[in-house]
């Protein structure tokens, strides 16, 4: 399916967008968040499940014949190609 939109000027400024995401950088587990700007507001939005750090440590127990970073490297893997995010946070242009 295709879908056509207009294209409009967006009313958020790049750095602004920027700002948001500098700000999650600096979170412990700020790879757990993505940002997304559409109309007047910045969205950011969470990990849902547990992140590949938690499942590593996990699995690690019951599969001692893999390093933790092989473990972590794979759980990456798999959740880049499969995770899902809520939002959880909106700042509105005034």
């Amino acid at each position: 399916m295709v879908s056509l939109v207009k294209d409009r000027k967006q009313p958020i400024l790049p750095e602004e967008i920027k700002i948001v995401e500098a700000a999650l950088c600096r979170h412990p587990k700020g790879n757990n968040y993505r940002v997304a700007a559409k109309g007047k507001q910045i969205t950011v939005y969470e990990q849902m499940g547990p992140d590949a750090e938690a499942l590593a440590e996990t699995f690690g127990a019951m599969l001692p014949m893999y390093s933790r970073q092989d473990l972590l490297d794979g759980m990456r893997a798999i959740l880049d190609k499969n995770v899902q995010y809520s939002p959880m946070l909106h700042f509105e242009l005034l």
